[in-house]
């Protein structure tokens, strides 16, 4: 998940510097370093936070089986 962040995030930087870039008639070199900047630095946001997003969902899904297989265990005693 934080690969498919990452990319996303990067490519949205990359895509706003660059439209800002047209919008404003700015230099081309300037303005390519600006876009690779922010894609590099966007990527590695979105990477952290996809990683964070994934430890989460798999530690909530972990803590969902296992509270259920205690009530399976449970329910299976109780017979």
């Amino acid at each position: 998940m934080g690969r498919a962040y990452a990319g996303i995030m990067g490519t949205l930087g990359f895509f706003t510097v660059t439209s800002r870039a047209v919008l404003h008639a700015a230099g081309t070199e300037q303005s390519l370093l600006q876009a690779c900047l922010a894609m590099f630095g966007l990527a590695g946001i979105g990477y952290v936070l996809g990683s964070i997003a994934q430890s989460t969902v798999e530690e909530s899904v972990r803590t969902q089986i296992a509270r259920e297989l205690v009530a399976q265990e449970a329910t299976a005693k109780k017979k």
